[in-house]
């Protein structure tokens, strides 16, 4: 067994068997013992049948032992929770045979070492304990000698807390911070990986800003009403894209209640979705609203709870987006779906739909007839007779396309079928997934297309196509050609990669086809324009940049250059078009990552092999201080490292350069004031496209607060323990001199003795309900549920409460001649009062006058509490809100208290989103002030 180093705190059947102790004692105040008593004489003396009886209701285990091992006694909590009586252990040995079968002879060495200690110590220890059922418990023993008894024999006390759940909560708590490390360690690498691509287009970077400036003045000029308003509904912040929707300025706007304003109809009464604000903190729905200029608009409306510093509602963000034209388009395409099938039913392409989970025909129109020269009544029974006219060369591909893409909805093949009436016919036929809102396949449908023609059309394209193909085919660049009339006359496998068309599809047709219908004619004009000109060759577009069309309708960004060559009087134009939808993406990527290094609360730079800045985000800025064009260029050695630390870059440069992998490495960094700051760092390689590193990159991670907790952690854990620790070693002090036995004779002394443990029991129930107490404000667990209080009323009932204490020291109070009512919790409101006005009672001289006061305000109502005590002075007035600080040391022994009452009080205060503090002459006295607010409307 160690000496004891810890108290656990929180245990209420330490308070409980504290109390019970005080209480006991209380009523054995005044008994003796006559000097040939002992514990161990027979008959039992009437004294020793009350002290076993004591120990014998007590609520937690105890057992009283001699140094031969004997066991004197075990009380009824011993026997409930392990089943053993005292006939089944009557001594040590028996006791750790059964309980600790794995460590008996430990257990028992560890209480032979009690005996040689001083009556004084306290020791405690953890062991398994197997009960008489066989199940295996976790108790704390607290153990302590008690003397020596009349025949020689030195006795000690254990005593025993089930501690079982407290261990499972801790292994819990373990597990739960091993995942959170975890996640971060994996957080921290997807940062690295993103932080390599970085270093990978830093040539880029110039570009990257730019695109950044251009999408944050896109926000600005963001569409959506973006708005907020306090908690009574009125517009507080009004944006551009609501003056625009709603056609009402900022002025105009500022100041008003929105859903009034804009005569708002809510799908549900406006208090349930304000309750589920309240109560979620989010709120999202469709709203119709009706500005002033008479026009109903519909929004999807999104509504987001702001808090402010104590965590009470502040704002609303209200951000509306109009979805009108989307209500609009919705009711349009239920018509569009009804004029979709009257459609279907007359065009020359075969449209059908089947459901893949049914495997069955749904719908397929009249054209399959006449495509396919069968009926379609015999496709609905038999889903597969379609197979059947598939040519003979061609039906092991389609039947392996069907099983291998067609249930994916991915199905597009060209194939040759036979009519009944013996003729040919080329088919394209494709499959398209239909997909419910989960993203499920659901469905499938197709389109056929008779392709004879065309394919009777690529034949004769391909003699014409010889001469250019071994030049044409092979360039990635889509090359195209068109005549006087802009047809296109020239179309290589580029460009069919690229636009989605084959060349028979655009062969003839008009060059529009490939332009958004917005720019057909401008490039119509600048084609008939550049024809005109002397100018050979040259770029299309603004710029270099265009937007082209694909056969699916999709649009994107293309370089194009375009030369004309003129034949026997007639003008060809050749266009070489580049596809750089790839390089925009690149630019969005990059432009994203930017923005998430930029966005980072944490430090993040790179540097060169020498250590050269190259990159300094702005986390960085505002952790070390340096602008990035101060950081950026310098060497990072005298930039942020000290001068103790500067061995420490080499020694990670080289564990990089050896592959090993360096995460939250702890250290010491210089900010440009030189004040210090504790970091932890995140070290990664930079590469090229080669794979050879180039340099490193840093995320850099402000510990000083946490280093600062945990120093204000430890600290107050060695003053609770100090606190503690005092009043038990005086109480097991007097406790151990009655059990002694030395003060037999000697009633005046013994009565003494239980007054200290009176006096030191109190104030250890005390210390503790403060500090848990305190535990539970500063965790958020103790909630306050505020009400209407009457401020007058609260003060009389707190000076009720005092009114013989004060009487005691000849203190009397002056109350205030009005009161005010406040909102606030009323038992909360109480033990504010009482601590203040007890306080002011401890420190005022007799015949003096305690004055209470209730004020009013703009905003709330101020309480005053003023005395006429000595004073505090001037360099203390902050220091007292502190656990445990006292303006003299000695008043926590003289005055009496625990040095939590002022932390608690300021604690209840600020949940109460008011404010406490002290105005002291020192000499004359002192005023406490606090604030509360006036209840809601």
């Amino acid at each position: 067994m160690n000496g004891i180093s810890d108290w656990d705190k929180s245990q209420a059947q330490l308070i409980a068997e504290l109390q019970e102790l005080r209480r006991e004692v209380h009523r054995l105040g005044g008994e003796t013992l006559a000097p040939e008593e002992s514990l161990t004489s027979i008959p039992l003396s009437a004294h020793e049948n009350r002290v076993r009886d004591i120990l014998n209701l007590a609520p937690l285990p105890l057992m009283i032992h001699t140094q031969k091992g004997e066991i004197i006694q075990i009380n009824k909590a011993w026997t409930d929770l392990t089943g053993y009586h005292h006939r089944d252990i009557p001594t040590i040995a028996d006791w750790t045979r059964q309980a600790h079968p794995d460590c008996s002879q430990e257990v028992q060495t560890a209480i032979a070492e009690l005996y040689d200690l001083q009556e004084q110590i306290i020791c405690t220890a953890e062991y398994t304990i197997t009960t008489k059922t066989g199940k295996n418990r976790t108790w704390q023993f607290t153990c302590a000698p008690l003397g020596t008894l009349a025949d020689g024999r030195r006795v000690a006390i254990s005593m025993a807390t089930d501690i079982t759940d407290l261990k499972q909560t801790e292994a819990r708590v373990q597990q739960t911070n091993l995942e959170l490390e975890t996640r971060v360690a994996e957080r921290t690498a997807q940062l690295s990986a993103l932080t390599d691509r970085l270093q990978q287009e830093l040539t880029e970077r110039q570009q990257t800003e730019q695109l950044l400036q251009q999408q944050a003045q896109l926000l600005e000029l963001a569409h959506d009403t973006i708005l907020t308003r306090d908690l009574k509904g009125r517009i507080t912040f009004w944006n551009r894209g609501a003056e625009r929707m709603y056609g009402i300025s900022k002025s105009e706007a500022i100041g008003q209640i929105s859903h009034e304003l804009l005569a708002s109809e809510f799908p549900q009464p406006l208090a349930e979705i304000e309750a589920e604000l309240l109560r979620v903190g989010y709120w999202e729905g469709e709203i119709t609203h009706t500005p002033p200029h008479g026009i109903p608009l519909i929004v999807a409306s999104r509504w987001v709870l702001q808090y402010d510093e104590f965590q009470q509602p502040l704002q609303v963000l209200e951000i509306n987006n109009n979805i009108t034209r989307r209500h609009q388009a919705e009711a349009d395409l239920r018509e569009s779906e009804s004029r979709f099938r009257q459609l279907a039913e007359n065009i020359r392409d075969i449209f059908w739909s089947a459901d893949l989970k049914r495997k069955e025909l749904i719908y397929i129109n009249p054209a399959y007839e006449k495509m396919w020269g069968r009926s379609c009544e015999t496709l609905y029974q038999n889903p597969d007779d379609w197979l059947d006219a598939i040519h003979p060369e061609d039906r092991p591909r389609v039947e392996q396309g069907v099983s291998q893409k067609y249930l994916n909805g991915e199905y597009d093949q060209e194939y040759r079928i036979l009519r009944p009436d013996g003729s040919l016919r080329w088919i394209h036929s494709r499959a398209f997934p239909i997909r419910d809102q989960r993203g499920k396949l659901v469905r499938v449908a197709g389109l056929a297309t008779d392709i004879t023609d065309r394919k009777t059309a690529e034949r004769a394209l391909q003699a014409s196509q010889a001469r250019l193909a071994g030049l044409v085919e092979i360039a990635g660049d889509a090359i195209l050609s068109v005549d006087a009339q802009q047809r296109i006359t020239l179309f290589n496998q580029g460009a069919e990669r690229i636009f989605g068309y084959c060349a028979a599809e655009v062969l003839g047709q008009p060059l529009d086809l490939l332009m958004p219908s917005r720019f057909v004619n401008n490039h119509r004009l600048w084609v008939e324009n550049f024809g005109k000109t002397s100018v050979r060759a040259g770029s299309m577009g603004e710029g270099t940049e265009i937007t082209a069309r694909r056969a699916d309708g999709t649009e994107f960004p293309a370089e194009a250059s375009i030369s004309k060559l003129e034949i026997e009087g007639e003008q060809i134009f050749t266009a070489i078009l580049r596809d750089i939808s790839d390089r925009k993406r690149t630019e969005a990527a990059l432009s994203q990552l930017a923005a998430i290094v930029e966005d980072s609360e944490d430090a993040i730079f790179s540097k060169t092999l020498d250590g050269t800045v190259v990159s300094w985000n702005a986390s960085a800025q505002k952790l070390f201080g340096y602008s990035p064009p101060e950081a950026i260029g310098q060497s990072i050695l005298t930039l942020i490292v000290p001068s103790d630390r500067q061995s420490e870059e080499t020694t990670l440069l080289e564990k990089i350069v050896q592959g090993e992998s360096v995460q939250q490495f702890e250290t010491v960094r210089m900010r440009k004031n030189e004040t210090l700051i504790h970091v932890a760092l995140t070290i990664s390689p930079v590469k090229d496209g080669r794979g050879k590193m180039i340099g490193i990159s840093t995320i850099a991670r402000d510990i000083s607060d946490r280093r600062q907790i945990e120093r204000m952690k430890n600290e107050f854990i060695s003053i609770v323990s100090h606190e503690i620790r005092t009043p038990l070693t005086s109480i097991r002090g007097a406790i151990g001199l009655l059990a002694s036995g030395i003060y037999q004779n000697k009633p005046e002394r013994v009565q003494r003795m239980l007054e200290i443990a009176l006096t030191d029991s109190d104030r250890l129930v005390r210390l503790v309900n403060d500090i848990l107490d305190l535990e539970r404000l500063e965790s958020g667990r103790l909630e306050l549920v505020k009400e209407r209080c009457d401020a007058a009323k609260a003060i009389a009932q707190a000076v009720e409460g005092l009114q013989a204490i004060a009487d005691q020291a000849g203190v009397r109070f002056s109350l205030p001649p009005g009161t005010a009512t406040v909102w606030a919790s009323p038992d909360a409101l109480q033990q504010v009062l009482t601590n203040l006005l007890s306080n002011a009672i401890k420190f005022s001289p007799p015949q003096s006058i305690i004055t209470l006061t209730v004020q009013p305000q703009w905003q709330g109502v101020l309480f005053a509490v003023q005395d006429s005590g000595r004073g505090i002075p001037p360099d203390k007035l902050e220091m007292i809100f502190n656990p445990f600080q006292q303006v003299d040391a000695s008043d926590s022994r003289q005055k009496g208290g625990t040095g939590l009452g002022l932390t608690i009080c300021q604690r209840i205060v600020h949940q109460h989103g008011g404010r406490l503090w002290v105005e002291s002459t020192l000499g004359e006295g002192s005023t406490f002030y606090f604030t509360l607010d006036d209840p809601p409307h």
